[in-house]
């Protein structure tokens, strides 16, 4: 079972909402990433993650989340986290961590994401 609410929206963006208070393990997190790529439909698209309610993640999840298969498959990450500065702080780390190269940047709420991220939906 996955531990994630994976769609894609109709304006184009992915987004990933992790299911609170259940711990994930590698196998889940290949799982979600797999149906996130799926879920875009074979265009890179804008990906927003919601770890706003999420457990902390080990780091051989974290690496599952971060590798090469997100930069290929995604042109920009939006995390929901947490509005708080734990939350904040966590965000930061997993960010300093990934060096994802793609653009990357922490919200707290979800409207001000997806504006974000709409900017990086390609004309097609």
């Amino acid at each position: 079972m996955r531990t994630a609410d994976i769609q894609l929206r109709d304006d184009g963006v992915v987004v990933a909402r992790i299911h609170p208070g259940v711990r994930q393990s590698v196998a889940n997190a290949r799982a979600n990433l797999a149906a996130a790529i799926e879920a875009r439909g074979g265009i890179k698209r804008p990906i927003l993650v919601d770890i706003s309610l999420c457990e902390p993640l080990d780091a051989d999840v974290r690496r599952c989340y971060t590798g090469p298969e997100l930069t290929r498959s995604f042109n920009a990450l939006g995390m929901l986290i947490e509005a708080s500065s734990f939350g904040r702080m966590i965000g930061n780390i997993y960010l300093q961590i990934a060096r994802l190269g793609i653009p990357a940047r922490l919200f707290s709420e979800q409207e001000d994401a997806l504006a974000w991220l709409r900017a990086f939906v390609s004309a097609r």
